[in-house]
């Protein structure tokens, strides 16, 4: 008996670019099909009448404007005079029962003429059988098969870590450069789409439908698997916005530093609290003889602040679960199943409808209310954060220039002492921030009356060591409260008004340029769950549409241009029965 095939799709395109992960093989329960095969029999089905039928799956097919290879499908079929089945692929394995299975890698997509398409390694089955008793069943992807011929899709795994990307931008691009779009193409650049392990079954009973038509919708069954499925480009807007917040960070900085720069003189009501502070804490006795604050020279106070590890948060990713941001290249990508879910209030994307769309308004609307929360909650949340421990940690030095007086006998006072000290720490050191260490104090003595350089010259060392305490606690915090205060507190204005500048301006703005990028995604991009041809909505067919064909795809991705005409058709996961006919 000679074989023959269904035709095959074999088209895609070189814009198209298709990688893949691997998985390892999961188990899934399945339900034994019955089937009578009978005897060849121009009677009714109820007689034992035979039928000739077909089966067709594909894991892979692509129509576009530039045709390359494509995984090649498995057909079966069994027509008279013959009462079993062959196969298309000579080298399509067989599960007995009129079954046969071949295993597809999808690394085959992998052509060497340079045409665009690339793959890693993973695999897929292709599966189909055909009884003489008039039963079709096909199933692609990630499907179970048994010797009885019996057919399953694999129990939805999200964790599983078979995976395929589809490239679009390249069909797109010159879509979006050309009149009448409303973006420009690096508001919607590298768009991809990612799903994860997928699979399609279909089932055909044919032989009680040739003898009665209406009993067709109790013989035929489709079925679809689809996980993880992602979407994600590369925004402009994003970019921008990031930039604009990179700059007023920037400034934000400037601001800050010209609070008080290092070395600016401690001066009025201010330099008074200082000076009673360091009264109090240079009166020690050190080795027997008294010392104490004869004079205060000069006291500077200073604060630098530096913003860099909060403007590196602007370079990393943040996410919320569904939508994740790439904050340095404003790279969105959006979890669509979980997305299509909360907006439709559906069990992710298995169960749809037959031609259910996904990239609709409302997850589109939802998509972009994301981002703007997303955005929102970092401002007002980690970048937040970063500002406040910028602050609290911004490097502050205070420099004390005094002279000593020493009490060599009760009625002899002797200002015979120079004292140079710097206290230096965090700002939130000097506030009693709770968690900073205490300044540390760097002290030299001299002594200015050389008369007296045998008798003052061993108490220099001691008498750094006795004040290095009253310094850090004492004047440390009089200086904290008497001008560090104000810095602190005009520093955490300025950083609250810059990211209330944020939430309110930036944010806003981005989703305003956001919004056309996300309506010419929907233009430009159909993404179809459940495709089946012949239901209402039906997209293009997989496989040709003959009369009797019944087919379903776990997914189809289009690229279309702006009068929504298709450049390019992906069908993934793909399924057929029929056309079987009475012999």
């Amino acid at each position: 008996m000679p074989r023959r095939s269904a035709a095959l799709l074999a088209a895609g395109t070189a814009a198209l670019v298709v990688l893949a992960g691997t998985v390892s093989p999961t188990t899934a329960a399945w339900v034994v099909e019955q089937y009578d095969r009978g005897t060849a029999s121009t009677l009714d089905c109820a007689s034992g009448a035979a039928v000739d039928g077909s089966a067709w799956s594909q894991v892979i097919g692509a129509t576009g404007p530039d045709p390359v290879p494509a995984l090649p499908g498995l057909s079966v079929t069994n027509i008279a005079p013959g009462l079993e089945s062959t196969p298309s692929d000579s080298a399509a394995v067989s599960l007995g029962a009129d079954g046969w299975s071949s295993t597809v890698d999808i690394a085959a997509l992998d052509p060497s003429g340079g045409t665009g398409l690339a793959a890693g390694a993973g695999l897929y089955s292709q599966v189909a059988r055909a009884t003489a008793g008039g039963l079709s069943v096909a199933a692609a992807g990630a499907v179970t098969a048994a010797a009885d011929g019996a057919v399953a899709l694999d129990t939805a795994a999200p964790a599983s870590s078979r995976s395929l990307t589809l490239r679009l931008s390249e069909v797109l691009a010159p879509v979006l450069a050309g009149a009448g779009s409303a973006v420009e193409p690096d508001e919607l650049a590298d768009v991809r789409l990612t799903v994860g392990a997928l699979g399609a079954r279909a089932r055909y009973d044919s032989c009680p439908v040739l003898w009665s038509p209406s009993q067709l919708a109790s013989h035929l069954s489709r079925s679809y698997l689809l996980t993880d499925l992602t979407a994600g480009f590369d925004s402009s807007a994003v970019r921008t916005a990031v930039a604009t917040l990179d700059e007023s960070l920037a400034a934000l900085q400037t601001q800050l530093n010209a609070l008080r720069p290092p070395g600016t003189p401690v001066t009025g009501a201010a330099l008074t609290t200082v000076t009673q502070a360091l009264t109090s804490a240079l009166r020690v006795t050190v080795l027997g003889i008294p010392v104490q604050l004869g004079r205060v020279d000069s006291v500077t106070a200073g604060t630098a602040f530096d913003l860099t590890a909060a403007r590196s948060l602007l370079t990393g990713t943040i996410s919320d679960g569904s939508v994740t941001i790439d904050l340095a290249t404003g790279r969105i990508t959006a979890d669509l199943d979980s997305i299509f879910a909360e907006t439709h209030h559906t069990s992710r994307l298995n169960g749809l409808a037959p031609n259910s769309k996904v990239l609709t308004p409302e997850v589109l609307a939802a998509l972009s209310t994301r981002v703007g929360a997303l955005l929102t909650g970092f401002v007002d949340g980690a970048l937040s954060a970063a500002l406040d421990t910028a602050i609290t940690s911004a490097s502050t030095v205070v420099d004390t220039r005094a002279s000593l007086d020493v009490i060599l006998a009760p009625l002899v006072h002797a200002n015979a002492l120079a004292l140079t000290t710097r206290i230096s720490g965090s700002l939130g050191s000097f506030l009693g921030t709770a968690g900073e260490p205490r300044p540390a104090v760097a002290s030299t003595v001299t002594v200015l009356n050389g008369l007296l350089s045998a008798v003052l010259t061993p108490l220099l060392v001691p008498l750094a060591a006795a004040i290095e305490i009253p310094m850090a606690t004492t004047v440390a915090s009089a200086v904290g409260s008497a001008v560090l205060a104000g810095v602190s507190s005009s520093a955490s204005q300025a950083a609250t008004s810059t990211t209330q500048q944020a939430t309110h301006t930036t944010v806003p703005a981005l989703l305003t340029a956001l919004r056309p990028a996300l309506d010419a995604l929907r233009r430009v991009v159909d993404v179809t769950a459940n495709a089946q041809p012949d239901s209402p909505g039906g997209v293009d067919p997989p496989a040709p549409a003959v009369e009797g064909r019944y087919m379903v795809s776990a997914l189809n991705v289009a690229a279309l241009d702006l009068a929504g005409s298709r450049l390019l058709s992906v069908h993934l996961a793909s399924a057929a029965v029929g056309p079987n006919a009475k012999r």
